[in-house]
């Protein structure tokens, strides 16, 4: 029997405010702006939650960094393997979020379901 995925401080204050937060989400960069309304990548959050700042407007994925605290793959979330919602299939975090077809709720869902597949220090079979 396998040991369950203990997850970082970090990783725990990403997850609780991709669950919690009524913020609105967002494509295409870790924060944008448009007719006044404030939109966030679910990247974007982590950068809220962990280093406690609103990400830059024109950034696109994370800095190295935030990546490395948080232990992703990649700065841009890619997943370890390819994962499948409504016959469509992403291959990083960035993808879910800005496909529509994933909340930030059930973003959080998946990483707490599935942690190998996202975080580099976690076996990609659970």
């Amino acid at each position: 029997m396998s040991t369950p995925y203990q997850f970082n401080e970090y990783q725990e204050a990403w997850l609780r405010d991709l669950e919690t937060t009524t913020a609105k989400q967002g494509p295409g960069f870790l924060r944008i702006e448009y007719d006044g309304v404030v939109a966030y990548c679910c990247l974007g959050r982590a950068e809220v939650a962990v280093d406690g700042h609103e990400p830059e407007a024109t950034s696109v994925h994370l800095t190295r960094d935030l990546s490395d605290k948080l232990k992703l793959r990649t700065t841009w979330g890619h997943l370890f393997g390819p994962v499948t919602k409504n016959t469509r299939v992403f291959h990083s975090l960035d993808a879910m979020n800005d496909s529509g077809d994933w909340t930030f709720a059930e973003i959080a869902e998946f990483i707490r379901a599935n942690p190998g597949k996202v975080f580099e220090d976690a076996s990609p079979n659970g």
